[in-house]
């Protein structure tokens, strides 16, 4: 026989928060709330919650990197140029 409902939402909760945060997906660099909701046989809308009442945004990456396309540290050259020319022409105006 089944356990209470509650007792069924816990044992899933846990086993999202489980696997949010000790496995990926296969094939994938993270969980999104459609393939966890895929892969613990749940709602959507009920995996999104757990994610938000607990603070998790696996979606969102813990690390910076930088382009290796030269194009794009062509552009952010001169981006630093504008900012220092910007610079310079508030210091002889004031």
């Amino acid at each position: 026989m089944y356990g209470s409902a509650s007792e069924d939402h816990a044992k899933l909760r846990q086993n999202i928060l489980d696997k949010t945060l000790n496995e990926k997906p296969e094939g994938a660099t993270h969980w999104s709330t459609r393939t966890m909701a895929k892969e613990v046989v749940a709602n959507q809308m009920f995996v999104s919650r757990v994610w938000r009442e607990n603070g998790l945004k696996p979606y969102l990456t813990k690390q910076f990197k930088l382009s290796n396309d030269p194009t794009f540290r062509r552009g952010l050259k001169m981006s630093s140029d504008s900012i220092s020319i910007d610079r310079t022409m508030q210091q002889s105006s004031v």
